[in-house]
């Protein structure tokens, strides 16, 4: 071999060594961009995981009763403080657009006049309608068109 092809494959090697550690310098680069909440979520199941895996220690004999008793409170006073901050999060940032465009479109919206149903079944009723069709309740009120 000459030295051409030697430092051809010896360039070659390290942009193949640079791809593959692509991923991992990336990562390290890269600061904790994942919600709060997801932490906390996390944090919730892990809680609950604790919770299940006592409980069953207790309840095949591993776990004695005073020790199941401190450490099932300790697990339960965590998972509620975690409970408390995750609704802390979710209601300080409503971040759900569905939501907002939901209840601005229920803030628009006309209320429904109470006379296109019947008030005797809830069945709905055509304009001009004296009884209703489905029980035969008389309509005091005709309703008007839409």
């Amino acid at each position: 071999m000459d030295l051409g092809s030697l430092l051809l494959s010896f360039a070659l090697l390290i942009l193949v060594a640079a791809f593959v550690a692509q991923p991992l310098i990336d990562k390290r680069g890269h600061s904790n961009d994942s919600a709060p909440a997801d932490e906390l979520v996390a944090r919730r199941e892990a809680v609950l995981i604790e919770l299940r895996d006592l409980d069953f220690d207790h309840s095949t004999g591993k776990v004695n009763d005073d020790d199941y008793a401190a450490q099932r409170a300790r697990l339960v006073a965590n998972g509620a403080e975690v409970l408390r901050q995750l609704a802390a999060v979710k209601s300080a940032a409503p971040d759900d657009d569905l939501e907002n465009m939901i209840a601005a479109r229920r803030q628009t919206r006309k209320p429904a006049a109470s006379a296109k149903f019947c008030p005797n079944c809830g069945q709905p009723l055509r304009p001009g309608d004296k009884f209703c069709a489905t029980c035969g309740h008389k309509i005091t009120a005709a309703p008007e068109a839409a």
